[in-house]
């Protein structure tokens, strides 16, 4: 009878070198995926308050919000601030055209807008002001929660550095 002969695995040189690079590359995507993101240094960090808008938001919803709640940003949990000030208006809808050909406006029942301002430290970069990982720009989509309230169609309409 034949008999079957085992293959046995050699260690050898180019194995080494293989295992060194897959260890160096690993490494590598360790450091950029989690000491890089917190490498800001608190020297480089500015106080900045952007304001949040939000619209169609029902009238009981409108007290759950308030100056001083902490802001987690929605998609990542991330703490994005606190609340600075929050404006309640009656949210108005086009109901018609006036005579002389402009939109008339109306207030729709039962909705509100607000506009919260908030204030933190970010990371200004060329892209916008980061905080956290979280970049904020004016026109950006803000997804926030705070203990009692809960967003996920606000935007960006300004920021500003302050001291």
């Amino acid at each position: 009878m034949d008999e079957k002969k085992r293959k046995h695995f050699s260690f050898n040189i180019i194995d080494l070198v293989l295992i060194i690079i897959l260890v160096l590359i690993l490494a590598v995507l360790a450091y950029v995926f989690f000491l890089g993101k917190n490498n800001t240094k608190s020297a480089d960090l500015i106080n900045i308050e952007y304001t949040v808008q939000m619209d169609w938001i029902y009238d009981e919803l409108t007290t759950e919000i308030s100056e001083g709640d902490e802001v987690t940003e929605t998609t990542n949990i991330k703490k994005i601030g606190t609340v600075s000030s929050v404006t309640v208006k009656p949210f108005l809808t086009q109901c018609g055209i006036n005579e002389d050909g402009s939109i008339k406006y109306g207030e729709y029942p039962g909705c509100s807008n607000i506009t919260v301002k908030i204030r933190t430290k970010a990371e200004k970069t060329p892209d916008g002001y980061k905080v956290d990982g979280y970049t904020f720009t004016i026109g950006s989509n803000v997804c926030i929660r705070t203990p009692g309230f809960l967003c996920s169609g606000g935007y960006c309409t300004d920021i500003t550095e302050v001291d």
